[in-house]
């Protein structure tokens, strides 16, 4: 049946399939001799490329869990994670009310209108115990670990996508919660009705005297010896086939239910484990395939199975030892014996286990040239000034090579670069920051040595580094730095220091309109003030309470303008996040909004506001100041730190402030005794009034600092070029004229 088929309100039926036995083709049959005019169709939760014919009076389900998440989820959970995602495309597209059975689980004798969605019904679900347990069965303990109502049939309204959703995203995290005990929550979060039809009633848990039987629910059904619908329980069984009705209920509908799975493995016969579940649980998104794509998926496994492994089993870390103190070969050698003990999935080879990352080839050791290594191919601000320092090296036709470090939490990017994973040059520009120096060399020594120099390529927020986070300056012969601030700073270290300006180029924003942001939907003609934050950036540091004081204390409760503070990761940070919501919550023309969006819509979101703020205490740069400017966005920024290095008084609108301790508020990032700017919250307030009464304030300011930023990027491309090129022309790092002043 095709989508074209469907109408809306008509009953859809989804038969969710592990094995490829006629089970399933006999549920099939059972459900359309009962209800003709019901839609039917299945999904598979099998291997991908094994996939049988759709059973017999069915076509598959068009939309089918992605190949990632099928190592996502638990064994046991797969079958639903099948069912759950053509349910949410029946429910999406068409709001038909949609009841999905786990074939082999359940078995159709009679009509099942008592499970169909009602119009104001979300989920429709079967108690496994009605009114109170008869004989002790089932006990608190039993309903406690698999749940209060059945697992192999629900019903789902027109209204259930986001219980669907949020039940997909269940089991695609991971837990060690049975899907009944996820049902039952689900069941208090967003509504249920229990269907109490008798004849639907029949089980292993209750099956009530004296009734038609319509619906058998025995997911561990034998048939072998005496019949048992649980071959699970030990001891006597609850409900007792002893009767002539029930056994030939049974046997009536025996074809239908079977215990068989059909084990899930990766090409190869590779056994989905644990730890493999928790790798890909970590990588975001569903690039990875692993069944259509077998070779790379394997070869990403065997970069990171051994070391996952080893993270995972407290016997092997007290053996090899953790993180840097891993005596690597003792656990090598470990590891080429492991699978053929069974301690580890065959196929996944250990002969590259010498370092958490993958080995760099090394392939020269020209003097003409640059290797750049860094967070190439992630989500990360350092991995964007890498990519930025690639992409001038193409531009200026100098050799390089582009190496992708492996060892961040960051997320992969959707259109991750190509990079050269080969050493090809004496001198490597290092986009790492200080602090991780140390694991870059011991994961790729090859870069290091004698003949080879590095030059480090850092942030830092504050003005000193002292008190901040350890900095293995031993690796590196130069540090250089985006801004005359940090370079200020990094001068401590008693290495040789350049300045080397980011080239901050024009932002690519998406063309999502203004009132498609749920915070500017409403605003119309109304004066927007936005503050964009990391929770993770620290929060203190940003200073959104010192914007809601400005503001506050420039206009009236509702008086005209909007302020919108846009956040992420404040669940990472919730006691950061409560506070901000707390100082908003007595204004109504303030709002907080914890989002994360795409890099393009991000940055429409800051292209559509009349104004960006940042009260900051201290910017190493201040990449979204840049952003807003480029975008004719007028700024009201702290006078202090990296900014000022491509703002003025023309360009922006500069807030006076005082140097103060970081005292507390540094937490764990900061040193308590170093020094941060408190910027004048009165002068922060006179300039947004002024924004709001001189209407033709923010069009100067906003246009004289695009033209800024088109001035700023032709110097600083320029700039590094120079360098670049002074580099690629065989200069040896080390010898450079400290330039920090």
């Amino acid at each position: 049946m095709t989508s074209g088929d469907r109408r809306g309100g008509t009953v859809e039926v989804i038969v969710a399939v592990n094995s490829a036995d006629d089970t399933a083709a006999a549920l099939v049959r059972a459900v359309r001799t009962q209800h003709p005019g019901w839609i039917i169709s299945a999904s598979w939760a099998g291997d991908p490329q094994l996939r049988p014919d759709a059973p017999a009076g069915t076509e598959w389900a068009r939309d089918v869990p992605a190949e990632i998440d099928l190592c996502r989820a638990a064994h046991d959970d797969r079958i639903w994670l099948a069912g759950l995602t053509a349910a949410r495309s029946v429910v999406s597209d068409n709001a038909n009310p949609v009841i999905v059975l786990i074939a082999g689980a359940i078995a159709v004798a009679g009509p099942l209108d008592a499970l169909v969605p009602a119009a104001t019904d979300v989920l429709v679900v079967i108690p496994r115990s009605v009114g109170t347990p008869a004989n002790g069965f089932p006990d608190v303990a039993e309903l406690f670990v698999a749940g209060s109502v059945s697992s192999s049939v629900v019903g789902f309204g027109a209204n259930a996508l986001a219980a669907i959703t949020w039940l997909l995203e269940g089991l695609v995290a991971g837990s060690d919660v049975t899907f009944g005990r996820r049902l039952d929550v689900a069941t208090t979060l967003f509504g249920q009705r229990q269907c109490t039809d008798p004849t639907l009633g029949a089980s292993p848990w209750r099956w009530p005297d004296g009734q038609e039987t319509a619906l058998i629910d025995a997911p561990h059904f034998a048939e072998d010896g005496p019949a048992l619908l649980d071959r699970t329980i030990a001891g006597r069984p609850r409900i007792s086939l002893a009767n002539a009705d029930r056994l030939a209920a049974v046997r009536g509908v025996a074809d239908q239910l079977s215990p068989r799975s059909d084990a899930l493995t990766l090409p190869g016969g590779i056994a989905i484990d644990a730890t493999i579940r928790r790798l890909a649980r970590r990588h975001p998104g569903h690039s990875l395939q692993p069944w259509t794509q077998a070779k790379e998926f394997r070869d990403w496994l065997s970069q990171r199975y051994w070391w996952a492994l080893l993270e995972s089993r407290p016997d092997l870390a007290a053996r090899f030892g953790v993180d840097a103190d891993v005596d690597v070969e003792a656990f090598r050698a470990w590891a080429f014996g492991a699978a053929g003990r069974n301690e580890a999935p065959l196929l996944i080879d250990p002969a590259g286990l010498t370092n958490p990352t993958p080995h760099l080839k090394v392939t020269g050791c020209r003097t003409d040239g640059i290797n750049v290594v860094g967070y190439l191919d992630r989500q990360s601000g350092v991995g964007a000034v890498g990519r930025t320092i690639v992409q001038v090296l193409a531009e200026a036709g100098i050799p390089h090579s582009a190496i992708a470090y492996q060892r961040t939490a960051n997320p992969l990017l959707d259109e991750p670069p190509r990079c050269d994973q080969h050493v090809e040059f004496a001198t490597t520009l290092a986009c790492v920051n200080g602090d991780q120096m140390a694991n870059l060399r011991s994961d790729h020594p090859e870069l290091f040595g004698p003949g080879r120099s590095v030059i480090g390529y850092w942030f830092w927020e504050l003005s000193t580094v002292a008190g901040g986070p350890p900095v293995a300056v031993d690796t590196v012969q130069e540090i250089w730095s985006a801004t005359r601030f940090m370079a200020k700073a990094f001068a401590e270290h008693g290495v040789p220091v350049r300045v080397a300006p980011l080239p901050l180029a024009r932002p690519v924003r998406s063309n999502v309109a203004r009132d498609s942001f749920l915070p500017l939907a409403e605003a119309d003609g109304r004066f927007v003030f936005g503050v964009v934050l990391d929770h993770l950036s620290v929060t203190a540091r940003k200073n959104p309470l010192g914007a809601i004081a400005a503001f506050t204390q420039a206009f009236a409760a509702n008086e005209g303008p909007l302020l919108v503070i846009k956040t992420i990761n404040g669940e990472q940070r919730w006691r950061e996040h409560e506070e901000l919501l707390l100082a908003a919550a007595e204004r109504p023309d303030i709002t907080v909004w914890d989002a994360h969006l795409p890099i393009a819509e991000h940055l429409a979101f800051i292209g559509h506001l009349d104004a960006l703020v940042s009260l900051h205490r201290s910017e190493g740069l201040g990449l979204h100041l840049a952003e807003a400017m480029w975008m004719n966005v007028p700024v009201i920024a702290t006078r202090y730190s990296g900014n000022l290095d491509f703002m003025d008084d023309a360009s922006a609108l500069l807030v006076d402030s005082e140097l103060v301790d970081v005292g507390a508020d540094g937490g764990w990032a900061y040193p308590a005794e170093a020094t941060w700017a408190r910027p004048s919250v009165d002068h922060a307030s006179r300039l947004m009034r002024r924004l709001v009464d001189e209407p033709d304030l923010a069009g100067r300011i906003g246009r004289a600092a695009h033209t800024r930023m088109e001035t700023q990027h032709r110097q600083d491309s320029a700039a590094l070029i120079e360098q670049l090129t002074t580099l690629g022309a065989g200069h040896r790092p080390g010898a450079a004229i400290d330039d920090a002043g």
